[in-house]
């Protein structure tokens, strides 16, 4: 089968960024029905916060929704590390580190660990540097929606997922709507079950479909992400 994919979203439900966010994770499952999708990881922002509710809802329209977090280890006043954990259980939210994280794969060989958008920039982001030196820990790396023509920090993590035979995958990082169809991956699974899905990835048996944003479509969705973090409670 050909599962069209998407392995990191938010929704109004994340407790971080869950104010700059206008569809819950019900809309968000509705929208990606009509798009085609067949797989989402939900990761919201260091809360474990998936409930059955959510995997039901996402199976009767034949979804599967993987219950996953975007983790923040490694924490100083000045910046953090954004760890993508898929298939997990809330007993992540007590991961601080690499160590840690370390233990915990050991322990959760079901789950699937990701570098989002590495070296894209100092405040939440691994370095290409800390990723090299950790990477045996993370079963693949993110191609992330956020770039343009003329500059794709993406093209750092590829030389270094190409060095470790690391698969890179396509996600939108959906805050909002805009990129979920235009950023994504089209996996291979002769099933739709998590650990088919997994195999499927470490094993390179996905194309991504990208493509670069113009100046416009990077420079708004920023400024909708300051507007509606400071304006949350005027908007529809």
């Amino acid at each position: 089968m050909q599962l069209k994919s998407s392995l990191h979203l938010h929704s109004r439900e994340d407790t971080m960024d869950g104010k700059i966010i206008d569809y819950t994770i019900f809309e968000l499952i509705d929208y990606v029905e009509q798009k085609l999708f067949k797989v989402l990881a939900f990761t919201p922002h260091e809360k474990f916060v998936h409930k059955q509710e959510y995997t039901d809802y996402a199976k009767a329209k034949w979804i599967l929704l993987i219950p996953s977090i975007e983790l923040a280890i490694c924490k100083t006043w000045l910046n953090q590390i954004h760890i993508i954990i898929l298939n997990c259980t809330e007993e992540v939210e007590k991961i601080t580190n690499f160590k840690e994280l370390r233990e915990y794969k050991a322990n959760h060989q079901d789950c699937l660990i990701i570098a989002p958008h590495p070296a894209f920039d100092k405040l939440n982001s691994i370095s290409l540097n800390l990723l090299e030196k950790n990477i045996d820990i993370f079963d693949a790396l993110e191609h992330s929606w956020f770039y343009g023509k003329y500059r794709n920090a993406n093209n750092k993590s590829s030389s270094l997922a190409k060095k470790y035979n690391k698969p890179i995958i396509s996600t939108s990082d959906a805050h909002f709507l805009d990129f979920i169809d235009t950023d994504y991956s089209i996996i291979e699974s002769e099933k739709l079950e998590i650990s088919e899905i997994f195999t499927s990835i470490k094993s390179g048996k996905f194309q991504n479909f990208t493509k670069p944003k113009s100046f416009k479509e990077l420079f708004s969705t920023l400024v909708k992400m300051v507007w509606r973090n400071i304006f949350r409670k005027s908007i529809k």
